[in-house]
């Protein structure tokens, strides 16, 4: 038998074995992604930075793309969260996605509010779509936003129509 001759390590190995050290990639991108702010290309330029750095675009190519959970985020429904919360959930959801180039039009993120609406606001959401123009997000929001005053407090209203037809002393 011949004795084989030794492979080469691979010429990134140095770079790939200086990057098993790092204990936390915090240390080389300080800055932390968050859905209500705008710091993603901030983060992109650190990030891409590293990664070129220590040689490791194939650890993170793949062949077919991975779901893309932001996509997953905006499909969440209202349940029990307030209209404001779920109205500012599906618009963080809609900004990310536009900072990383997939923008959501105004009728598609209005519309899929719509999706998820809970049933106490069937009829907003039956009627934004045949409205002559379609509502912008800020509209839809401020009309859901009445809606669910009217849910919450509906004795409120009354009381307004009560007060108002009381004669007032002077």
């Amino acid at each position: 038998m011949t004795p084989s001759k030794p492979t080469a390590p691979h010429p990134n190995a140095y770079l790939w074995v200086q990057a098993t050290i790092i204990k936390s990639i915090r240390s080389l991108v300080p800055i932390v992604l968050d859905f209500k702010s705008n710091v993603f290309p901030k983060w992109q330029t650190f990030f891409t930075t590293v990664i070129t750095t220590y040689a490791l675009e194939d650890h993170l190519t793949t062949a077919t793309p991975p779901t893309n959970t932001t996509w997953l985020w905006l499909d969440a429904m209202q349940e029990d969260r307030s209209i404001y919360d779920y109205v500012v959930l599906q618009k963080s959801a809609a900004d990310a996605l536009a900072e990383v180039g997939a923008s959501v039009s105004d009728s598609d993120l209005v519309t899929n509010v719509i999706k998820g609406l809970h049933e106490h606001f069937d009829s907003v959401a039956n009627i934004s779509p045949l409205l002559t123009l379609f509502l912008t997000f800020l509209n839809f929001r401020n009309m859901l936003l009445l809606q669910e005053m009217k849910v919450v407090c509906p004795s409120a209203s009354a009381f307004v129509a009560k007060a108002s037809a009381s004669p007032s002393s002077s």
